[in-house]
């Protein structure tokens, strides 16, 4: 199964065949209708459960969703991605396309399918291994992003010069001064203007700028992808997948030991609670916990059984790793 998004000038795919957690791919270029370069970035998500509690910072408004459907396997969860990309793409287009390997062909009941999710658009057909098909698809993303409602738009040239000053710059962070700096140097003058500008570009996926935090304000992660995949190095590794998630700051600081993540441990163990993929033990020092690495064998616990009320709540539909996120959100009331 695979989730593809594309962006403003984002294009951000969610394969979960690629164990990558957030991977930025080349990048494709195609000239518009009035010969303007357009430009799109090329997101991959992995789709383990583990890490679908940072999609949401990823998969955004203002876009165009593509799902690939492996016909040859014929498991793909179409209502949770379809239901995923309803949830947070605001009624953003979507596609759906069927990668037919060795030829094998699978009927989708589109009528059905867009009767429940009104944004579907095109259910396409392609294999991948031969590209058969693959100029019709290209054809149509081009035309979908091509008229997305945001398309157009006049910006300030001072947001353009930022944001290419941003993307040219071959760093994984800078400080917020430094960004404050290069918003002056290219004619911002109010601070307020320079966040506003950082927020947007937040909400694009450009970087990440996570101003309501009093610690993750004071940088500003150019490359996405860094920030994730030093929070999944994290979880995947195998001292603290055996310890059933539970690690300290000194297992953190061997896990990031490498040259890129220098000074930066306590930043990235803040945006690890912030995706709320952990939470700190109360009562100890540097002590933590990932319940999504929790065994599964429920513990055992005293508890009185007689005259309990029991309610049971029912959803349609509920999102991966919502559970676990619930655990760090209300860690404080576990005993």
């Amino acid at each position: 199964m695979e989730i593809t998004h594309i962006d403003l000038d984002n294009f951000l795919c969610l394969f979960s065949e690629i164990f990558f957690p957030v991977a930025c791919c080349p990048i494709w270029n195609f000239p518009t209708t009035n010969q303007h370069d357009f430009q799109m970035n090329i997101w991959d998500f992995g789709g383990q459960e583990i890490y679908h509690a940072t999609h949401q910072f990823f998969l955004t408004k203002r876009s165009l969703y593509i799902l690939v459907a492996d016909t040859r396997k014929e498991d793909t969860d179409f209502y949770y991605w379809l239901n995923i990309a309803e949830l947070l793409s605001d009624n953003s287009p979507l596609l759906i396309i069927k990668n037919e390997k060795q030829e094998c062909k699978r009927e989708i009941n589109q009528r059905a399918l867009q009767g429940q999710f009104s944004n579907i658009k095109e259910i396409l057909a392609t294999n991948l291994a031969t590209n058969r098909g693959l100029e019709e698809i290209q054809t149509d993303i081009q035309h979908y992003i091509s008229n997305l409602p945001h398309i157009g738009s006049a910006l300030p040239k001072t947001w353009k010069k930022v944001r290419e000053v941003l993307e040219t710059d071959s760093r994984n962070y800078i400080s917020l001064t430094e960004y404050l700096s290069i918003c002056e140097e290219n004619g911002f003058k109010k601070r307020e203007d320079k966040l506003q500008l950082s927020g947007y570009l937040h909400d694009l996926g450009v970087c990440l700028h996570f101003q309501d935090d009093p610690l993750l304000n004071k940088t500003v992660i150019l490359k996405p992808e860094w920030g994730t995949a030093a929070v999944y190095k994290a979880l995947d590794n195998r001292q603290v997948y055996d310890n059933f998630g539970k690690f300290t700051k000194d297992d953190l600081t061997k896990i990031w030991h490498e040259y890129k993540y220098v000074d930066m441990h306590d930043e990235l163990l803040q945006l690890m609670i912030k995706f709320k993929l952990c939470y700190k033990i109360p009562g100890t020092s540097q002590t933590y916990i990932a319940p999504q690495l929790l065994t599964e064998a429920q513990p055992e616990y005293n508890w009185d059984e007689s005259n309990n009320l029991i309610l049971r709540y029912t959803y349609e539909f509920m999102p991966k790793g919502i559970i676990t996120q619930f655990i760090v959100a209300m860690h404080k009331d576990i005993e």
